[in-house]
């Protein structure tokens, strides 16, 4: 009996070509580094994609949030675009409108004691609040009282355009009615 059960069992072979030189018994060792390496690299890639998609994901959110924002900041500057509208109509409606006290004083101490304003009407304009309307009637002074008012008005700083004098045009004692527009000068503030 022989030393090995396999042995029997196993008949032995002549060699039918010659073994392979020991260049090619590298070859295995190859295959199997590649395979390793195959792998290696597949879980590399794997961990890059995943990596990727989070930063992709963090930019994404980011992105967002700068679009939050700048709608945020864009809310905020039309608001603060309308309050500063809002803020220079107030401060033109505030300039336009000075007080009608020079006016009023104006014409009553230019009118004689002999002559009479039977009513005087102020009224500022909606669209143009600088243009004050003045309606005079001057009962007992004429023409001239009404030159007297338009130089007194003249004095207080106010400039007369539009003006238009109602009743005989001659008559310059009698009753006339006199309307100007009213304008604040520069020159009467100096």
């Amino acid at each position: 009996m022989s030393k090995s059960i396999m042995h029997d069992l196993k008949p032995e072979r002549t060699d039918l070509a010659p073994p392979l030189p020991a260049v090619l018994m590298v070859l295995p060792i190859l295959v199997y580094v590649s395979v390793l390496a195959a792998l290696g690299l597949g879980a590399l890639f794997t961990v890059k994609a995943k990596q990727a998609q989070a930063e992709e994901r963090a930019e994404m959110d980011a992105e967002q949030d700068v679009n939050r924002m700048i709608t945020a900041l864009t809310q905020e500057q039309k608001v603060i675009d309308d309050t500063s509208a809002k803020a220079r109509e107030v401060e033109t409606w505030i300039d336009s409108t000075q007080p009608l006290m020079d006016v009023v004083v104006a014409v009553i101490n230019s009118v004689k004691t002999s002559n009479t304003l039977s009513s005087m009407r102020l009224a500022r304009s909606q669209d143009r609040p600088d243009h004050v309307e003045m309606r005079l009637q001057i009962n007992n002074g004429g023409t001239v009282q009404k030159e007297e008012t338009v130089q007194a008005l003249v004095k207080s700083g106010y400039q007369t355009f539009r003006d238009d004098l109602v009743g005989d045009k001659n008559n310059r004692l009698g009753d006339v009615t006199y309307t100007a527009t009213l304008v604040k000068s520069s020159l009467g503030d100096e």
